[in-house]
């Protein structure tokens, strides 16, 4: 069969709707609230003439044997192509988890393609679209934002847990505790998402006895939201405080040092890439 009825096999297989695309089983879902991104430090960046050839070379960009294998978007003009390639990537470990489309001057859109290394970030005077493998985000887990260098998603834990468990939970789940350290905009919407006291992924279980993330990081830099008279010192586990009931002031959701050995539910959160 010629490389050219493989393309139109590819298509036939391939779908693109306002959602995202499915191309040969694999879903990439658009992200419609980022409109200008930009994926910095990517593994591959090239001129596309369809948008749906993006989400191919994504799907295709796979490691061989250690190796990352590169394929040019002309490539899919070439008589000389093996079309069948891009069907066959069940011994392969794909690195291509994201991908943007977009208009960066003259007719061709340019795609690049997202993987470990690669960072998120905003494509000043452009428009873009974001593209994410649907199978990178784990169940129940809602979009949050684009910051830091990766796009963040969220998920509430409501069964109550101790501190332990909860990081078990959550891990278990395929994400961690939640860390409140990438500025006011993160902060904020954390606080708009939460109703109740949630565990978050920070604590002094350290013999320094200082508050830092789940990373090592300090909480109190860049910037700290701690509640008024917090931390006490008395309990080594934090938490984010939920809004008072029945009402939507978010003004009081701030950190509260509290028993580790305390039963509240959990927020959880995963970044990609």
């Amino acid at each position: 069969m010629s490389g050219v009825h493989f393309l139109v096999l590819l298509f036939h297989a391939s779908r693109e709707s306002v959602k995202g695309v499915i191309i040969q089983g694999k879903y990439y879902d658009l992200l419609p609230e980022v409109t200008n991104a930009s994926i910095l430090s990517p593994l591959k960046e090239a001129s596309v003439e369809r948008p749906l050839l993006c989400a191919a070379l994504c799907k295709r960009y796979a490691r061989t044997l250690g190796a990352p294998v590169r394929i040019p978007a002309s490539a899919f003009l070439s008589p000389a192509f093996d079309f069948r390639s891009i069907l066959l990537d069940s011994e392969r470990d794909p690195v291509c988890s994201i991908y943007t489309v977009g208009m960066e001057g003259g007719d061709e859109l340019t795609c690049r393609l997202g993987g470990p290394n690669s960072q998120v970030g905003a494509a000043v005077g452009t428009t873009s679209k974001l593209y994410l493998n649907s199978a990178r985000v784990p169940q129940d887990y809602v979009f949050g934002m684009v910051t830091s260098g990766k796009i963040y998603f969220l998920k509430k834990l409501l069964a109550n847990y101790n501190y332990t468990n909860a990081k078990a939970a959550c891990e278990a789940g395929g994400g961690q505790l939640a860390m409140d350290n990438r500025g006011d905009d993160w902060h904020n919407y954390i606080k708009a998402y939460i109703t109740v006291h949630y565990w978050i992924g920070g604590d002094d279980l350290n013999p320094s006895l200082i508050y830092t993330w789940r990373d090592g990081s300090l909480m109190s830099q860049p910037k700290s939201y701690w509640c008024t008279s917090q931390p006490d010192r008395h309990n080594h586990c934090a938490s984010m405080r939920g809004a008072p009931a029945n009402t939507t002031d978010t003004s009081q959701l701030c950190w509260d040092d509290v028993a580790c050995a305390s039963q509240i539910p959990s927020l959880c959160e995963i970044g990609i890439p």
